[in-house]
């Protein structure tokens, strides 16, 4: 943040607060939901998102078409990452704007024109994927009903699951069944409460994260929530995506960002060696808390030969024995490396 400092001392100065960055860095990109995904590799590469919290910010507050070139580069990222991850952009775009309305509506043609360009810049970079989509789900009626969203959608006990070892050992191992990561971390939760009394002139972010972090934890209960099942029905984006717990990833992120204006408020109000060692704390606290090691690691299998015929055949779809569900499913692995000798369709993947 480079907005100006109004009696908080010299951490809200236009040089920003690099230790409330960093502890935003960590909070984001190590959380409890990434950690455990690391058999789905699109959602590791979650780097791109900021761009659009960015572009967000930017657009409430000045409107230029530039802002909107952002927002729309962000978005096709984000998309051609994942269409898991374009949803959760796109919700957060909408639930950012209207929380930051009484900011943008002081210049709403300028706004709406930046928004739309870049919205527009978006959907034309991201078309080539996106017609793939469509075209799957009108010719082979793939495409995910209310009823599959209900089986993925998050409970209580999701937000209380990681794979932290210290919790996990602690006391989270018994949450953890069949259930997304999505537990922030004590020091996170308790830094993310404080950041919602930052000074003024950062309320319009934290209305911001705080809106989409709602957005998440709703979006993530799937239809349990009243008007979840008409927005699936009427938005095509939703009906790509299945596991709606997954949207839990928005709350973590919004209190990785409310946690870092905790930490500085903390930080505004504390000076010297006072300072250093409350930062120094906090930056261990929320790394060890996120901390899963030893990791397991495997060498590369040797792609069987018979692979090498299978490529030579026309028209060919494989199905693959035996196939692996629930804390197996990264043993499908070896089926996605055997993959890149032949490229042949696979079947569930």
């Amino acid at each position: 943040d480079r907005s100006p400092s109004r009696g908080l001392g010299d951490v809200y100065k236009r040089q920003g607060d690099e230790a409330a960055g960093a502890l935003a860095g960590l909070a984001y990109a190590f959380n409890a939901h990434l950690l455990t995904r690391f058999g789905h590799l699109q959602a590791l590469h979650a780097e791109c998102f900021p761009i659009v919290l960015y572009a967000i910010d930017r657009l409430a507050t000045r409107a230029k078409l530039r802002d909107g070139v952002v927002l729309g580069v962000g978005l096709s990222l984000v998309g051609l990452t994942s269409i898991y991850q374009l949803a959760f952009a796109a919700g957060a775009t909408v639930a950012g704007m209207l929380a930051r309305a009484t900011e943008w509506r002081r210049r709403p043609v300028a706004t709406v024109v930046a928004s739309g360009a870049g919205i527009t810049l978006g959907v034309v970079l991201l078309a080539p994927m996106l017609v793939q989509y469509l075209t799957v789900s009108r010719q082979y009626g793939l495409a995910r009903t209310v009823a599959e969203t209900a089986d993925y959608a998050a409970t209580w006990r999701d937000y209380l699951a990681t794979g932290g070892r210290l919790h996990y050992a602690w006391w989270s191992a018994p949450f953890f069944q069949d259930t997304a990561a999505l537990f922030p971390g004590f020091t996170v939760a308790l830094l993310g409460i404080a950041g919602c009394f930052a000074p003024r002139e950062q309320q319009g972010r934290v209305r911001m994260m705080a809106a989409i972090g709602v957005t998440g934890v709703l979006m993530s209960l799937g239809p349990v929530v009243p008007g979840y099942a008409w927005l699936f029905e009427h938005i095509p984006l939703l009906q790509a995506t299945r596991a709606t717990d997954r949207w839990g990833v928005l709350a973590l992120t919004a209190l990785a960002v409310l946690a870092a204006y905790g930490l500085a408020l903390v930080r505004a109000r504390t000076v010297g060696a006072t300072r250093q060692v409350i930062t120094a704390a906090v930056l261990l606290l929320v790394t060890v808390e996120a901390l899963r090691a030893p990791m397991a690691f495997r060498p590369t299998p040797v792609v069987p030969a018979i692979y090498a015929r299978i490529a030579a055949l026309p028209g060919a779809v494989l199905l693959e024995y035996p196939t692996y569900e629930g804390p197996a499913f990264s043993r499908n692995a070896p089926y996605l490396l055997a993959q890149t000798t032949h490229w042949k369709p696979i079947v569930a993947g």
